[in-house]
């Protein structure tokens, strides 16, 4: 992924790596991750250079 501003030049391109977990519940299945995209390349001011992404995804059973 890069993500480039034609106007102001900035860009950079995060390299990342996550940890995550699957777990079942019931009927309920939990994926849980987290992951630190570490920039690489980045040129331009306001850049990060280490970001965390998280995230929580339930799945439900079908209705029936």
């Amino acid at each position: 992924m890069k993500n480039v501003a034609a106007v102001t030049k900035n860009a950079r391109t995060p390299v990342g790596l996550g940890l995550g977990q699957v777990i079942k519940s019931g009927k309920i299945i939990y994926n849980i991750f987290l992951e630190p995209p570490f920039s690489i390349l980045h040129q331009g001011t306001g850049q990060p250079k280490v970001q965390l992404f998280a995230g929580i995804n339930l799945q439900f059973p079908k209705g029936q």
